[in-house]
């Protein structure tokens, strides 16, 4: 079906024109919706103003905006020209503590209806110090979320997507037996959500990120998912590859070894090395 605006979320890991192989990253923004690349896009983990200056003279058709703060993990968004948006740095998601990254918050109006696309990069580490204050920066997303309902007429009616690396890789408790595994603070994560009427959209493929680590002198690849798209329950999602997920997973996914997916190979290897340990996220509004 025809789409609205498209959306792309992708955690490039420390991403320098010095660090990663920049013409593969343009190549696969590119090619999540050819020929120029999606409507929106916010890439996490930029460093440096010479990647704004590349990405601006690569996608001459959208306007780019960045983050700004102590912490030099920023933000990149870039949104074709063509829509009318309203683009803010909410400094509440730093939870008080100054080395965290605030988050992005983009309004597009489309057809007289205003829809809110806020960009997160949550604190990562499994620690109690990371787990709370990943939490606070997600209670601290769905108060939002419920200030844009009170604007646009009551519980539900504000148009939100809430979408980036939320690292929900659960709590390492030190006391034993009180450890929360990632699967509950996914779980607990959707309760909050449909609490604020919205969803945790389906993706193609559950683990958006990978590490090759070694055990027993023997190589394997250990997998996580960290990165989510939530939405308000009244919105439309296009199906991706005529399947039955809202959104698409693709990256260092395509180079797994098959059938054996946690065996490493080069390929996979070259594409955590040089590009990103992230998969990206797409997906498309009606």
């Amino acid at each position: 079906m025809a789409k609205k605006f498209s959306v792309l979320s992708w955690n490039v890991k420390n991403f320098t024109t010095e660090n990663n192989n920049v013409k593969k990253i343009v190549e696969h923004i590119k090619n999540q919706d050819p020929p120029e690349g999606p409507d929106v896009m916010a890439i996490y983990e930029v460093k440096g103003k010479d990647v704004f200056a590349t990405m601006m003279k690569e996608f001459p058709n959208h306007m780019f905006f960045i983050t700004e703060g102590i912490q030099v993990q920023e933000i990149l968004v870039g949104i074709k020209n063509k829509f009318t948006a309203f683009i803010t740095q909410r400094t509440e998601f730093k939870s008080k503590i100054s080395t965290l990254r605030p988050g992005t918050l983009v309004t597009l109006h489309i057809d007289d209806k205003n829809y809110s696309l806020l960009f997160l990069h949550t604190k990562s580490f499994p620690d109690p110090v990371g787990f709370g204050l990943r939490d606070d920066q997600l209670k601290q997303a769905f108060e939002l979320k419920k200030k844009l309902d009170s604007i646009a007429g009551g519980k539900g009616e504000a148009n939100m997507i809430i979408t980036g690396d939320l690292n929900t890789m659960g709590l390492d408790y030190r006391a034993k037996g009180n450890d929360i595994l990632f699967g509950d603070e996914i779980d607990n994560l959707a309760k909050n959500a449909n609490n604020r009427v919205m969803k945790i959209l389906s993706k193609d493929n559950d683990e958006t990120w990978a590490k090759i680590q070694t055990k027993n002198k023997k190589k394997f690849v250990n997998f996580g998912q960290l990165d989510h798209v939530i939405a308000s329950k009244q919105l439309q999602f296009n199906k991706i590859n005529e399947g039955d997920s809202d959104v698409r997973v693709s990256g260092w996914k395509e180079h797994l070894t098959k059938p054996d997916k946690t065996n490493p190979n080069p390929a996979l290897q070259k594409f955590l090395d040089e590009i990103s340990d992230h998969n990206s996220l797409y997906f498309e509004v009606q």
